[in-house]
């Protein structure tokens, strides 16, 4: 549980950057 809230703070938006970026 604690996995999939960091996964949804960290690891998304951090994709959307990457997507918005490249």
């Amino acid at each position: 549980m604690i996995e999939g809230l960091v996964f949804r703070i960290i690891i998304c938006p951090d994709y959307i950057t990457y997507l918005i970026l490249n």
